[in-house]
């Protein structure tokens, strides 16, 4: 089919996810761009009706949007009822009655868009198998068991659900343009396939362990049978745009807001530059108002499936039929039998009473030491900790934070895949066979300490006073204490002392307390100024003290004259031929003058 008007520009846009409220404040400020179409590659939301306002907001933001589901939208939960094929359709249904494109379409007479809907397997990627490396990923999801045909309905890993959706692209792909079947990629119509998942492996510069659950080889089979020359997906974050086999693939990802690499804006994959965008200012979250009605729609039909199924049908067990005779009720189950014949019950040993006893008080096994891996998933940095197999999630972040000497334990997310946080709670004998494979962490700086300057305010003096002193980023208050002391010669620990502003006072910072990122702290005690310091501390002289040098030794006394000896047997110090002033400066001191004096000279 063709749009109702033609369009100038195609841009590409993945992983929104517009749940966070930064990313939603972000979208909300696009500006307007009445003739480009935004292909929008997944992962836009999680729930329904934020899935909905945001598909309402970028249609104002653009002139027609294309969209495909990603994972995230397809996770549900369990007291809801319903599988991820439930809301997967559901979904659908949302974009027919919104005017978004999950179909195929022309939006201009040059260029067609079809959109794949997609899953991933562990083909991606030559040699990788689901048996080397496995562990939960999307668990926040639910299948149906007679689309899989096994019983564990969160195992999102199993391929015939990539088949599955594979499947629902076959008359898409038979009615791809003729002209692009079997001919050029840059023949017309110009065809852009989408998709959220990965289509092939030289487009994942990702971690080897990632790869059964990036993308699968069908997608790229099936864009290939569009006569595809752009294809644009999402999924793993990672930014992409080159070309392999004369077809350009892109990955334009905004991400979630600590991503390092987002993508702040669509990418231009098809058209006109210069097509018309106008700054409308912030817009409101527009309301979703159908998403929970067809929601609900499906819940009912579901219920009222599960009670006709369960409507008994007619057979012997209700009544006669073909002239069989009804079978006779049973036997009440608490008949009590005839004195005569009652059976009595196999006796029991002691030994085995005491056997079994034991085997129902057993207690856990007793915990252990293991070693776990934790790498970072934005630097790929790792660190190993040793640590009991007893504690739990929550210990383990504390563990990270103080091997690392940095970072807020409640900051961090540990999973096993990269997406699915593992619960504070949650034991790690519980993960012992997914911990092979270690733990992905974000919200955790684990690369190695760096050495930073930290500025150091009094915020006591009557004149501005501030030194900068050098420690590791991985400090303690402690550490920091120790540099300003002996970046100023001071040796009283309890005259330099590192505080925070509280109310109209101050709180004196715990010396185990770790730096974290700061790099300006308040300083109360004494001066910051060496010189100043050094006065305050020693007594002040009579007069002028020079150093007298005669040859390799020092002589220091009044007037030239070697102190300790009688002031009768001291010989007049000669005026020096020469004087070498030397003169310590530091920010806000006061210059001194120090005579050096030769006494041996001629």
């Amino acid at each position: 089919p063709r749009l109702a008007k033609s369009y100038r520009q195609v841009v590409a846009w993945s992983d929104l996810h517009s749940d966070m409220g930064a990313n939603m404040e972000h979208l909300r400020a696009l500006p307007e761009c009445p003739e480009t179409v935004l292909l929008l590659a997944g992962d836009l939301a999680t729930k329904m009706e934020v899935i909905e306002s945001s598909l309402r907001l970028l249609q104002a933001k653009f002139g027609v949007v294309f969209y495909v589901p990603g994972n995230h939208e397809l996770w549900v939960a369990k007291a809801e009822g319903l599988s991820s094929v439930h809301k997967f359709f559901a979904i659908l249904e949302v974009c027919e009655k919104l005017g978004v494109h999950t179909r195929p379409a022309y939006i201009s007479d040059s260029c067609a868009v079809c959109p794949l809907f997609s899953w991933y397997k562990d083909n991606l990627v030559d040699g990788f198998s689901r048996e080397k490396v496995d562990f939960p990923f999307d668990i926040q999801t639910q299948w149906p068991w007679d689309l899989t045909g096994r019983g564990d309905t969160n195992d999102a890993q199993q391929p015939e659900i990539a088949d599955f959706f594979a499947s629902l692209n076959e008359r898409r792909v038979a009615a791809a343009p003729q002209k692009a079947q079997g001919g050029a990629a840059q023949d017309p119509p110009f065809v852009i396939t989408m998709s959220h998942f990965v289509p092939r492996q030289e487009v994942y510069p990702g971690r080897y362990r990632m790869s059964g659950v990036m993308g699968c080889r069908e997608i790229e089979e099936q864009a290939r049978r569009c006569g595809s020359g752009c294809h644009v997906f999402g999924h793993s974050h990672i930014a992409c745009d080159q070309d392999v086999d004369r077809v350009r693939y892109v990955q334009h990802p905004l991400g979630y807001p600590h991503d390092f690499h987002r993508k702040r804006s669509p990418l231009l994959v098809w058209g006109d530059p210069d097509a018309p965008c106008i700054d409308a200012g912030e817009q409101k979250e527009p309301a979703a108002t159908i998403s929970a009605s067809i929601w609900k729609a499906i819940e009912e039909d579901i219920r009222d499936s599960k009670l006709r199924l369960l409507e008994r049908p007619p057979g012997p067990w209700t009544s006669e039929r073909d002239g069989a005779p009804a079978p006779a009720p049973p036997a009440p189950a608490l008949e009590r039998q005839p004195e005569g014949r009652r059976e009595k019950a196999p006796s029991t040993t002691s030994a085995e009473t005491t056997e079994a006893s034991k085997a129902l008080s057993s207690a856990p096994p007793p915990p252990k030491a293991i070693s776990v891996t934790i790498q970072s998933l934005t630097s790929g940095d790792s660190i190993t900790l040793e640590v009991m197999n007893d504690i739990t999630v929550k210990q383990v972040k504390e563990r990270i934070v103080q091997a690392v000497g940095r970072g807020t334990a409640s900051k961090i997310m540990l999973s096993t895949g990269g997406e699915n946080a593992i619960p504070d709670g949650m034991a790690l004998s519980s993960l012992e066979e997914e911990l092979g494979g270690g733990l992905s962490a974000m919200g955790a700086d684990l690369s190695p300490p760096k050495e930073v300057s930290v500025r150091i305010v009094h915020k006591a003096s009557d004149e501005p006073q501030a030194i900068s002193v050098k420690v590791l980023d991985t400090s303690r208050i402690s550490d920091v204490r120790k540099a300003i002391m002996a970046e100023l010669g001071e040796e009283s620990p309890g005259v330099c002392k590192l505080v925070r502003a509280v109310g109209r006072g101050f709180h004196t910072l715990p010396d185990d307390e770790l730096l974290n990122g700061r790099r300006e702290l308040g300083f109360l005690g004494r001066s910051l100024v060496a010189e100043v310091a050094r006065e305050a501390h020693s007594p002040k002289p009579a007069a002028a003290t020079p150093i007298v040098a005669l040859g390799d030794g020092v002589v220091v006394g009044a007037q030239g004259r070697s102190p300790g000896r009688p002031q009768e047997d001291r010989p007049e110090a000669k005026e020096p031929a020469s004087v070498v002033e030397s003169v310590r400066s530091a920010p806000k001191s006061k210059r001194l003058q120090v005579r050096i004096v030769h006494a041996s000279s001629d």
